[in-house]
């Protein structure tokens, strides 16, 4: 939701979905019918999955920046609140954000 706001990479046109899982059917068919591509198949999605985690889910120092910054626009920084919280206040915040967005970009 923060990259839909524009907190979080605003530069990234969309978000992009997650790998597909490796428990498809046709893939554990594969598995059977030919051991080969269903290991090269497996290696790659493997890659791709860690690609991915690795780009999209840290919660690292970009992404506090982001939570920080949307915290501070809302006005929801209280005193020992430790940098990135995510808490309640945050998540419902968020959620109206994201929403009243949705609902004014329609």
């Amino acid at each position: 939701m923060l990259h839909a706001l524009g907190y979080w990479r605003p530069s990234m046109a969309a978000f992009p979905d997650p790998p597909p899982p490796t428990t498809t059917p046709a893939l554990q068919a594969m598995r059977t019918a030919n051991p080969a591509e269903y290991e090269k198949r497996i290696a790659e999605s493997r890659k791709a999955i860690a690609d991915y985690n690795r780009d999209y889910g840290l919660y690292d120092a970009e992404a506090v920046a982001a939570v920080d910054k949307f915290r501070a626009d809302r006005n929801l920084n209280y005193q020992g609140n430790p940098p990135g919280l995510a808490d309640a206040r945050l998540l419902e915040a968020l959620r109206t954000a994201y929403f009243e967005k949705k609902r004014t970009t329609r």
